[in-house]
């Protein structure tokens, strides 16, 4: 677990489950100490919520983990698999679990399988009779060790082993082996949190038909109503694996739809494409051919949500006309959405719509693993194409990601391509979103990038609308990705951290520096852009290299830099832009700290 991603993790056990732990027994009048203190207990309660499936409210009362819990840190018992869950843990990401850990958990096991509750602090007192009954009552006891390391190591884990294996307790419900519940099973657990609903549902197919052949599949109409239904309940959750969630009534298709459904519901099925759905399981319930009920788990609509969201919106709309006449046709495939054979489904099915190749960007699982980070530190990421409030500050798009990550790299092709061809930046596999979208983005990091891009175009836009002529206006407006590349490069110490940047520090300590730059890269641009729109210099590649390395060297004091001369020099051979002039340039930009 990397330092971001403990941090990640920290920040949502304080949020979910710290305020719902019992009390402190004998807490410290130094107040960041109980807050650490509390941090360490309620990895117990995590496992519990997320292990045995009990509420957040359940699994926090369960920690009993505090002075005097002789090894244990949290006792819950599982009444419907009849299993008494006894836990230790130990969040701390620089230290393995140690024997003395291991012996501690064996002595209060053994006491406590001898109800022998001396020694035992509060916590366990108070739910003495709530445990007995479990004793009495479970068919299995299983020991679990929740710890941040990689594995059990051999002796903490022979320790437990021999006390499972021990005849002297007379205890033969104990489980073997110990349940060693280590980082890989914390962070697989933790991926989860914020991900969507899982949908289960029943849907009447009329007229429906099983497709033969190696797979299961079934086709037939279903009442647009049972799906707008769907959409009221469960929201974007109906499209996570969709490529697309609604796009709002605004469009054309989805006034067409909308028009169709107001005018003639009753021949609908005849104006509509139909809609796709994949799924895990499917089983008919009952009817016959005319009309059958299935049981269908993990629905997931990968292509007609436009239809369903406009739908919803007519169903959900006061007044509006009925669609109760109104069916669609629906394909439900079993295979799950995000295997290769999902993928392709949604892929294919969706090949066939006015879609770019940047929306396919929403069957990257990394997208889907960044927006469940981002939920947790209080931001929205959109990377389905669908209808934002592009006011809304905690709504990060995929598309101003890729911008503001791509700045911080040091390709001079950059700025131009993201000028030329927004669309480009996200395309699954090529360059530069096989660079950018990568396992070891951090959440933190794009969250802070975006802020500082953010910045960085608002101010060159504010200073474009406030130039003296325009040529300046418009040199300020076009040249802001190239701005953002040089500048970017200035708060990279910071943006890799981990807490937000805050835009009163950006204001104090970038604004006079992006002044400078500003003033800097109008410079370079003048001579160029005589009697020529900037917007046709920021489009050429030749022109913005030659005015950002110009830019670079001047606003981060290099002119007497020795190591210039000769990279300039060097023969750039096949490489598409100079490499190793432009890498160290970029690791040359002094960095501006105390932004956080």
């Amino acid at each position: 677990m990397d330092a971001t991603q403990q941090a990640l993790l920290k920040r949502h056990l304080a949020d979910v489950y710290v305020g719902n732990l019992p009390p402190l027994l004998q807490p410290s009048q130094d107040v960041t100490q109980n807050d650490q203190k509390n941090l360490a207990r309620s990895i117990s309660a995590f496992v519990v919520h997320h292990y045995c499936g009990a509420s957040v409210a359940d699994a926090c009362a369960s920690v009993v983990d505090d002075f005097g819990d002789l090894g244990i840190d949290a006792i819950f018992y599982q009444a419907d698999i009849k299993t008494l869950f006894l836990i230790q843990s130990k969040l701390k990401a620089s230290e393995q679990f140690t024997q003395d850990e291991a012996n501690a958990f064996c002595q209060g096991i053994r006491k406590l399988i001898a109800s022998d509750y001396t020694g035992f602090n509060q916590n366990v007192l108070d739910r003495q009779v709530q445990i007995d009954a479990a004793l009495d009552d479970c068919e299995r006891i299983q020991l679990v060790v929740a710890h941040t390391g990689d594995q059990l190591r051999q002796y903490p884990a022979q320790a437990i082993a021999d006390l499972i294996a021990d005849p002297a307790h007379g205890e033969e419900r104990l489980v073997d082996p110990v349940l060693d519940f280590s980082v890989s099973d914390i962070m697989t657990a933790f991926r989860e949190v914020n991900a969507h609903t899982r949908i289960d549902c029943r849907l009447t197919l009329f007229d429906w038909a099983k497709v033969s052949g190696n797979r299961t599949a079934y086709i037939g109409m279903v009442k647009l109503e049972q799906l707008a239904q769907l959409h009221i309940q469960h929201g974007r959750a109906l499209y996570a694996r969709n490529i697309r969630a609604s796009l709002g009534h605004r469009t054309d298709v989805n006034r067409s739809i909308d028009n169709s459904l107001a005018n003639n519901a009753a021949d609908f099925e005849f104006f509509n494409n139909g809609v796709t759905a994949l799924c895990n399981s499917i089983q008919g319930r009952r009817g016959n051919r005319d009309s059958k009920s299935f049981q269908i788990g993990k629905l997931s609509i990968v292509n007609g949500a436009q239809t369903v969201a406009t739908a919803a919106r007519r169903v959900g709309t006061a007044g509006a006309a009925s669609i109760s006449d109104a069916r669609v046709l629906v394909t439900i495939i079993a295979a799950d959405a995000e295997n290769d054979f999902g993928q392709s489904v949604t892929r294919a099915r969706n090949h066939q719509n006015d879609v770019g190749k940047a929306d396919f960007v929403a069957l990257d699982a990394e997208q889907e693993r960044i927006r469940r980070e981002l939920a947790l530190v209080g931001y929205r990421y959109a990377y389905q194409a669908e209808a934002l409030d592009l006011t809304d500050p905690t709504i990060i798009r995929v598309e101003e990601a890729a911008f503001a990550l791509s700045m911080l790299l040091p390709d001079p092709r950059l700025p131009v391509m993201a000028k030329r061809n927004a669309a480009s930046m996200q395309k699954v596999g090529q360059y530069p979103y096989s660079t950018i979208f990568t396992p070891a983005l951090s959440a933190l990091e794009l969250r802070n990038a975006v802020i500082a891009f953010r910045y960085i175009i608002t101010r060159m836009n504010e200073q474009a609308a406030g130039a003296p002529t325009d040529q300046e206006r418009l040199a300020y407006r076009h040249s802001a990705y190239s701005v953002a590349f040089v500048m970017m490069k200035r708060l990279r110490g910071q943006i890799g951290g981990q807490p937000p940047l805050s835009l009163p520090r950006l204001a104090a300590a970038v604004d006079p520096e992006l002044d400078n730059l500003r003033q800097v890269m109008w410079a370079q641009t003048q001579p160029i852009s005589v009697g020529r729109n900037p917007l046709s210099v920021f489009k050429t590649q030749a022109d913005v290299s030659a005015i950002i390395r110009a830019a670079m060297v001047e606003h981060y004091g290099l002119q007497n830099n020795p190591a210039l001369q000769p990279l300039i020099a060097l023969n750039i051979g096949d490489q598409p832009y100079p490499e190793r002039l432009f890498a160290y340039l970029s690791n040359q930009a002094p960095q501006i700290g105390n932004l956080t």
